[in-house]
């Protein structure tokens, strides 16, 4: 009741929004809403502009705030579509050597460790032995490679981490081409604008590179996302991040629930809080409402501390995402259970 009543103004700016979008869009607007390869496709190019958009007008805010706003609903997506969805959770050997890296991998701040949690994916994958045998060796020299040369690891981690959350939507949960075409096109096609320099006009004005006052400025942007020699080019990587983080919350919080929901309409505040509810469970939800709360708590003292904050708690995120990824590539589509599109759907 408590949770109805609070997702309720929600709901009614929600209907308030949709009776203007069938007012602009006339006689389209029906079928827009109705069709859901059309719907995804549309989320996502607007997502992607949006993303585009804060990147340009507001890159050290979307920075610092994005994390504290979306981060903790985005890993609370992760453990639903990674691990309950797919009853990855039941399975107790793999659910064992998979979590144990990478608890350790929180505690430690380690990437080696967060890595480590991919040998538990490959020894335990329901996949020939032959392949597995495969696997291990070749992600042991990742492992290694990680290990020796600790800084470039993490860069490429930091980086690597959004791309794989697109790369994971494209290959396992888009029941349509549409909007993969739409999603992987515009992020390919805003990464260039950002990495090859046409967008410096606009990224590098005086009043974009203002941020929150917490001390955060451009520079530490940079020492953070892109340690490299050429400082021009570390700005680029920089924006090119903030970037691709917008577009991986885009695709946990909106594509990846849309296509993952049996219904192919629309749903209610409401009905998609019973659901979650429904699928994590209570005590996991309560958890991630703490989470939320604390850090929240924490950003009025210290916006920076607060950042740091969830980041430690988020950290082996990309881990799991890192360890799903290579047991889908082992285990194919029988991994995915009921989130595979049923036999006939057609896929756009």
């Amino acid at each position: 009741m408590f949770a109805r009543t609070l997702v309720a103004p929600f709901d009614a700016v929600r209907s308030i929004v949709l009776r203007l979008v069938l007012a602009v869009l006339g006689t389209r607007g029906p079928a827009l809403l109705a069709d859901r390869s059309l719907r995804v496709a549309v989320y996502a190019a607007f997502g992607l502009f949006i993303a585009a958009g804060t990147t340009i007008v507001a890159p050290l805010w979307a920075f610092a705030l994005g994390p504290l706003v979306l981060g903790v609903p985005h890993l609370l997506a992760d453990v639903r579509y990674l691990v309950v969805h797919p009853a990855l959770h039941r399975r107790t050997a793999l659910a064992f050597a998979v979590g144990v890296p990478l608890v350790a991998a929180t505690a430690l701040v380690s990437p080696v460790w967060g890595l480590c949690a991919s040998f538990g994916a490959i020894a335990f994958a329901r996949a020939p032995i032959a392949h597995k045998l495969t696997a291990l060796p070749l992600w042991a020299l990742v492992v290694f490679a990680a290990w020796r040369h600790p800084l470039a690891s993490t860069f490429v981690l930091v980086h690597g981490h959004n791309v794989v959350a697109i790369a994971l939507f494209a290959l396992v949960f888009a029941r349509h081409k549409r909007a993969t075409w739409v999603l992987v096109s515009g992020f390919l096609g805003f990464s260039l604008l950002f990495v090859s320099g046409a967008a410096d006009p606009l990224l590098l004005r005086p009043s974009a590179v203002v941020g929150p006052s917490t001390g955060l400025e451009l520079s530490d942007m940079i020492d953070t996302l892109a340690p490299v020699s050429d400082p021009l080019m570390g700005a680029r990587l920089a924006f090119f991040f903030v970037f691709a983080q917008g577009v991986h919350y885009l695709v946990w919080l909106r594509l990846v629930p849309e296509e993952a929901r049996e219904r192919p309409g629309l749903r209610s505040f409401a009905s998609s809080l019973r659901a979650l509810r429904a699928d994590v469970g209570l005590p996991i939800l309560g958890l991630a409402v703490l989470a939320t709360v604390v850090i929240g708590a924490r950003a009025m003292v210290s916006l920076e501390d607060s950042r740091m904050l969830y980041l430690r708690i988020a950290g082996a995120h990309a881990y799991l995402e890192i360890a799903f990824a290579l047991l889908f590539l082992l285990e194919g589509r029988s991994l995915l259970g009921r989130m595979v599109p049923p036999p006939g759907r057609r896929r756009g």
